[in-house]
């Protein structure tokens, strides 16, 4: 079997970044707050068709966990619109497929004039249930 052959078999991994945004007013600080995050994770994609549906589920996905974790962590509930972003997707570096999606959490508020980001915890987001392999657990 050629090289070319095989290789016309296999499903390129990519890397899919996605950033959601949002803005809040804090009453008790008089200030507006931005609560940033970034999402990554590695999934197979081979057509532009399996490109849109990973962008799609992941965009679902993102804006619940960002909602529901602004609620449970800082008592945040967002009367605005959430924005989301994507990037072009990357060939993955190692050819494995995720199901967890790494999420950065930034907090950016006005300091002088000035947006001043602050960390906050960053964790996961489960994107896709873990395939079970067959025979003994």
């Amino acid at each position: 079997m050629t090289r070319e052959r095989r290789q016309r078999g296999r499903v390129l991994v990519r890397t899919f970044r996605m950033t959601v945004s949002s803005f809040h007013y804090d009453e008790r600080r008089h200030q507006p707050l931005e609560f940033e995050s970034y999402f990554k994770i590695s999934r197979k994609a081979r057509r532009r068709a399996d490109i849109t549906r990973i962008r799609s589920a992941l965009e679902q996905k993102g804006r619940r966990h960002f909602h529901y974790w602004l609620l449970k962590h800082l008592k945040v509930r967002l009367e605005r619109s959430v924005q989301v972003n994507f990037e072009k997707e990357q060939r993955a570096k190692r050819q494995v497929e995720q199901t967890r999606a790494t999420v950065l959490r930034l907090q950016m508020r006005r300091v002088n004039r000035r947006w001043v980001a602050e960390k906050l915890p960053s964790g996961t987001m489960r994107f896709a249930k873990r395939q079970r392999k067959l025979g003994r657990k």
